[in-house]
């Protein structure tokens, strides 16, 4: 077995009594922090969140509130789809025929 070095984090094991088994290193290489480029885009709409001074943030608590909103609406969204299928929450002139 031999032990390719990719940079300085990756190390790729490649089992040569096995040929069909080996990786492809240039599979790999989106791990290189070289050659690694974030997306800007998502980054500027994901840093106003990780700064302490952002509306959004409270001291000590990080983006926990924000998430338990996004959680509790999406439970509310899976009960009202639950219920819709169960035939318990019906529309006026929509018929439920599953």
């Amino acid at each position: 077995m031999t032990t390719t070095l990719i940079s300085s984090q990756v190390k790729v094991s490649v089992n040569k009594n096995f040929p069909w088994k080996k990786q492809n290193i240039n599979k790999l290489s989106f791990l290189d922090p070289q050659r690694y480029k974030p997306n800007p885009q998502l980054s500027q709409l994901l840093e106003p969140l990780n700064k302490r001074k952002a509306n959004h943030v409270i001291v000590d608590w990080g983006t926990i509130p924000l998430m338990v909103i996004v959680m509790i609406s999406f439970l509310f969204f899976l009960i009202i789809i639950i219920l819709i299928y169960n035939g318990a929450l019906l529309y006026e002139n929509i018929p439920v025929t599953w």
